[in-house]
């Protein structure tokens, strides 16, 4: 058995649960403590049951809590490992909105493209471009199912095509919509940044990578959509229109779903 459930996705909190036979892991821990919490004892889980963490970077969307959950899990007898780098975690030392820090004992350094084993999945970080210290995009294989989780990137790198290339499932930013960034409130500088190459994937960059990927792909979940400029039908409509312009129908070759932001999405079993 293998599971995915996302648990928010978004600038107010990411959180994505994966399990095995073997246990339950986390990628990414920004969701508020509270509905985390929530959401795990729904799954029959605490942060004692939890086998590690891994932390795609350093904001606090995305990490927040990691440290929280290893005291949580301290108090009822567990060490909870969070996997990262050392780049994350100064950059969680320095974040003064990240009130519980990593715990030094509990926490274990990555390195990129180097594989390692838990719960029985076998799990590779590989770099992803952003404006953070450091930022890893994971690529998950259980048994024949290969499954990628790919947020926060500024473009798509060679790296992240070459794991891409071998994913079944994939967990793809497709962060906003260029033209409701270009006509939306934001100032120049900040439109800038999220538009740069360190900072968010755009819908049609997005669908142009499901697109060159559709031939593999089984599913896609669509993730981390902008509150201001971005929904969750023009994401959807964005990639559909990738494949009408070619004459396809999306539906012939991939599911495609978009997360919600602050609601957690089904759980998925293989």
């Amino acid at each position: 058995m293998f599971s995915f459930r996302s648990l928010g996705s978004g600038s107010s909190g990411n959180a994505y649960l994966f399990g095995t036979d073997e246990g339950y892991f986390l990628i990414d821990a920004g969701v508020g403590i509270r509905a985390l919490n929530k959401y795990l004892f729904e799954m029959g889980l605490t942060a004692g049951k939890l086998a590690a963490i891994f932390l795609t970077h350093d904001h606090c969307d995305h990490a927040k809590n990691a440290g929280n959950l290893q005291r949580a899990a301290a108090k009822m007898g567990h060490e909870l490992t969070v996997y990262t780098t050392p780049p994350t975690v100064r950059g969680i030392d320095g974040n003064p909105t990240i009130r519980y820090k990593l715990i030094p004992e509990q926490t274990q350094f990555l390195e990129k493209e180097a594989a390692l084993t838990c719960c029985g999945c076998s799990i590779t970080p590989f770099d992803v471009p952003h404006d953070s210290e450091d930022n890893n995009g994971y690529f998950l294989e259980y048994g024949d199912l290969r499954f990628c989780l790919l947020t926060d990137a500024g473009a798509v790198t060679p790296a992240i095509e070459r794991y891409v290339s071998q994913a079944d499932y994939l967990v793809l930013e497709s962060n906003y919509d260029l033209r409701m960034l270009q006509t939306g409130p934001y100032p120049l500088y900040l439109r800038n940044r999220i538009h740069g190459n360190n900072g968010h994937l755009s819908n049609s960059e997005a669908a142009n990578l499901i697109f060159e990927h559709r031939h593999h792909l089984k599913q896609v979940w669509l993730c981390h959509l902008s509150e201001n400029n971005n929904l969750p039908r023009v994401a959807l409509e964005t990639v559909e229109n990738r494949f009408s312009g070619e004459g396809m129908r999306l539906d012939d070759f991939v599911k495609v779903e978009v997360l919600g932001r602050k609601i957690p999405s089904p759980l998925y079993r293989w």
